[in-house]
Formats: structure tokens, sequence, C-alpha cells
């Protein structure tokens, strides 16, 4: 079963929050909607493990309310592989499906 990911840009903050449904009180932080989007479509095609599953690969930032706030650490090594089976193939920008179609 996919999870599901939600970004949110939170306009008190003006930031964009990725969450996941399956576990809502881990909250990934970014300033630019690209890198954002980018980092929802890692997520979602398994390129990228969330924080708490490799804690070493975020920079935790604070607790509020219950939640964990984290940011993504530049240096973290990336895993390369993605599932295709897991691609919606709709051509988003960045994806390994739209890259290998020469989009």
């Amino acid at each position: 079963m996919m999870n599901t990911i939600n970004m949110n840009f939170i306009t008190d903050e003006k930031e964009y929050w990725i969450t996941s449904i399956s576990n809502e009180n881990h909250i990934v932080i970014f300033k630019d909607k690209e890198q954002a989007h980018s980092y929802k479509l890692s997520l979602l095609l398994g390129t990228i493990s969330p924080p708490w599953e490799a804690p070493l690969d975020y920079t935790f930032i604070r607790d509020h309310e219950g939640k964990s706030f984290y940011h993504v650490k530049e240096d973290r090594e990336e895993n390369n592989e993605w599932k295709e089976e897991a691609c919606c193939q709709s051509g988003c920008p960045g994806c390994p499906w739209t890259i290998s179609q020469g989009l």
C-alpha cells in the first residue's frame, strides 16, 4: 500500500511542511517550493527515507505540541534507486521516469 504524503504551505511561517499520513508527528520543513516537491516525490518513490527511519539524514529543529520538526541534511547520502511501481508517470520535474522519457 502506498503512503500518502502531504505538502502544505504554512502562510504564517512562509514554509512548506511535508508530512506522512502514516506518521504525522514528523514534519520536514522547506523554504523552497521546488525542493519541497522534489522531496515529496522522493519519499513517494522510496529514494529517500523519512526522519523516523533515517534520523541521521535530518537535522532536528524542535518539538512543538507533540510534533517533531526537521530539515534535510545537505550532506546525506542519496539512494539513486527508485521504485518504478510507485511512479505516477505524470512528468514531474527531476523524476527518473521523466528524465528517461527525455521530457
